[in-house]
């Protein structure tokens, strides 16, 4: 499973995440997780955000996700199962599905 934050920022959300399938008891080791933030700086504290929460499976790119999106492949994100929509109030319902994700061009 992969789960994809196109606008991370710090990683908030992608930590977020891997703290709800933990307390649901599922394994974090079994799940990829994905962002690209725009400002380098931030960049990397969302790399660093991931490492001190023990997230082992990560790749956070750096550049603009309008304008050149590094977790596209042929148009549609690549390996994604979920991707950021709402809430993280609602990510168990998320967690698990393939969610349509257009790109703009």
């Amino acid at each position: 499973m992969s789960i994809c934050d196109p606008t991370c920022g710090s990683g908030g959300f992608l930590v977020e995440c891997a703290r709800q399938i933990q307390q649901r008891r599922g394994d974090v080791h079994q799940v990829s997780f994905y962002g690209q933030e725009v400002s380098s700086h931030i960049w990397v504290f969302a790399q660093i955000n991931m490492l001190l929460h023990d997230i082992p499976n990560f790749d956070i790119r750096q550049g603009n996700t309008i304008r050149e999106p590094k977790l596209v492949k042929d148009g549609v994100f690549g390996k994604i199962n979920s991707s950021k929509q709402k809430p993280t109030a609602d990510l168990a319902a998320a967690v698990g599905t393939r969610l349509p994700t257009p790109v703009p061009r």
